[in-house]
């Protein structure tokens, strides 16, 4: 994908995401179920010296199983794998006119595009939780997502399926810092 990019004089993509998730686990004794909603972007896009900038963020739906290595009151441990459908959203824009005037902008060339592309996945790695106190829970992730380079259709934003688009892998290695709320005991 970078290879095409720059190819192309737009900068290559980050290699690291931040990401914003929503997850439940449904605990039943040792066992663990989980399902996990996430949005990845970079820090920030990347502008090279022509104003081609180029910025990638990352949808996932992760649904998981686990079981308990360790469990007590207030700590379990599990390791987990599971499936997970990634979308990659990729948007190139340039911009030759840099403004602080509203009105200046609106004048000034601004050329945007957006692509977005499917993949499926395999996930496993290890969860830890810790009962902060009765209700709060702090949790730790350690994960890969193995997802194969994708050739799969690309589409733009309006709809059009795209022909001989570049391959891209969705997966990697990821780790998450959570903080929680028990609904029950």
């Amino acid at each position: 994908m970078n290879k095409v990019l720059i190819d192309n004089n737009f900068p290559s993509l980050t290699n690291s995401l931040i990401s914003m998730d929503l997850s439940c686990i449904y605990k039943r004794s040792k066992h663990n179920f989980s399902g996990e909603i996430s949005i990845s972007s970079p820090w920030d896009s990347k502008i090279n010296n022509m104003n081609n900038e180029s910025m990638l963020s990352i949808h996932s739906i992760i649904l998981s199983y686990g079981y308990d290595i360790v469990s007590n009151q207030r700590l379990f441990i599990f390791p987990f794998i599971g499936f997970s459908s990634n979308v990659g959203s990729l948007k190139l824009s340039n911009s030759t006119i840099e403004s602080k005037d509203f009105n200046t902008t609106l004048l000034s060339y601004n050329h945007q595009n957006s692509y977005s592309v499917s993949t499926p996945s395999f996930v496993i790695g290890l969860q830890g939780n810790y009962n902060i106190c009765k209700r709060f829970v702090m949790g730790m992730k350690l994960g890969y997502n193995f997802s194969s380079n994708s050739t799969a259709q690309w589409m733009m934003e309006n709809g059009n399926t795209l022909n001989n688009g570049p391959s891209v892998n969705l997966g990697g290695f990821y780790s998450r810092i959570s903080i929680g709320y028990k609904i029950r005991n």
